[in-house]
């Protein structure tokens, strides 16, 4: 577990939870993974506007509360969360906060106004689950100004590009969202700061001791008791969602500590999508879908795709063969590299095998090679 965030058991056995009937279930939680976090922004906001959800979240009478915001206390937010406008979207056309606060200066002067803290709880978060009018009270805001707030807010959330990433596949149309930072908290030591948040707003803590009880009194219409348990469904696919991503950034952590410390893709661990998908007894499929199109940027500044965490042992050799064949001060010979790979890194791999995948990184042989630096030009980053 990371130092700076944590998930309740509760939260991490809805893991365990699939959804019935099993393939739809499935299927809508596989879904809601590879979506993007504008989609999930918009499909949880949709789901947070239903009426019923309203019902059982901000009740009239407060003892009927069903629905609360879990938000574990470490929990974090990047306090850079206005600043991450340099991203680009697939058209070229990025997000300029700076303008969006000119055109909602009212919003922006209205934050000012609360300070950051009422601004994270009431707006970020709303943990309390206050109406825009109790909120407006607390704030000592106009419920205009709130509502300026607010709908600064969505439409931040509602850029897709918002969250776009710098890096690219290589030769293909994709960018990445990037979610969250890993960052240094000591020798060791490293959390979670989230930029979306969606993700850093934890859970929803559903009482169904409560609900069923509100059942049995008839609190529900004919039509609301029939969706409730659709809404149910809805909300602990977007819990499992978030804790299946928060979860893998954690396994990432543990597994990545010498690379995340260095910053040196030598450093980096085999590591595979099924042996994450086993330690969190879900599908290496939905691993996958967590992983894909996004990326966290880590304490050396660089911003890794998370697949990119994932290497293969293949991978990891051939990053440290080309390091070794870069920083040689004199010509090793294949077998004296594998010599060193077996002594130094622990990696046992034939002489026939480094000759592959020299040959591969395009490195010419010891014979041929005149120094680390004509090395270098001679062989393509596979990263």
């Amino acid at each position: 577990m990371t130092d700076q965030v944590r998930l309740g058991a509760g939260f991490a056995e809805k893991l365990k939870v699939v959804p019935k009937p099993v393939l739809s279930g499935r299927i809508k939680l596989a879904a809601l993974l590879a979506s993007s976090e504008q989609e999930f922004h918009e499909h949880a906001k949709a789901v947070e506007s239903d009426p019923l959800f309203l019902k059982l979240f901000r009740p009239e009478n407060g003892s009927e509360r069903v629905i609360s915001i879990a938000r574990p206390g470490r929990l974090k937010l990047s306090d850079r969360f206005l600043e991450y406008s340099d991203g680009l979207n697939a058209s070229g056309d990025s997000l300029d906060v700076q303008s969006l606060l000119q055109r909602r200066k009212k919003a922006a002067a209205a934050i000012k106004k609360i300070g950051e803290e009422n601004f994270v709880k009431y707006f970020l978060f709303n943990d309390s689950g206050a109406g825009p009018g109790e909120i407006a009270r607390e704030c000592g805001l106009r419920t205009p100004e709130a509502q300026e707030i607010s709908g600064l807010i969505d439409e931040l959330a509602a850029h897709g590009e918002f969250y776009a990433g710098q890096i690219a596949a290589p030769g293909k149309c994709l960018t990445y969202n990037k979610i969250a930072g890993i960052e240094k908290e000591g020798p060791g030591r490293f959390s979670i700061v989230y930029y979306a948040p969606r993700l850093a707003r934890g859970k929803y803590s559903i009482d169904y001791e409560k609900m069923n009880a509100l059942k049995a009194r008839g609190v529900f219409s004919k039509g609301e008791a029939g969706r409730i348990d659709v809404l149910l469904r809805q909300l602990e696919a977007i819990n499992v969602r978030k804790t299946i991503i928060h979860r893998v950034l954690e396994n990432i952590i543990e597994f990545q500590k010498e690379y995340l410390e260095t910053g040196e893709t030598a450093r980096l661990a085999p590591l595979s999508q099924k042996t994450v998908a086993l330690r969190l007894e879900i599908s290496p499929s939905l691993v996958n879908r967590a992983l894909y199109s996004r990326s966290v940027s880590i304490p050396s500044g660089r911003e890794v795709a998370l697949n990119g965490f994932f290497p293969s042992k293949k991978d990891v050799v051939k990053d440290i063969l080309k390091n070794i064949v870069f920083s040689e001060k004199i010509r090793l010979r294949d077998n004296a590299v594998r010599n060193l790979l077996m002594d130094k890194f622990g990696y046992r791999v034939s002489g026939h095998l480094v000759q592959i995948y020299r040959n591969e990184l395009g490195i010419p042989p010891a014979s041929r090679r005149a120094g680390g630096s004509a090395a270098r030009g001679n062989a393509p980053s596979h990263k």
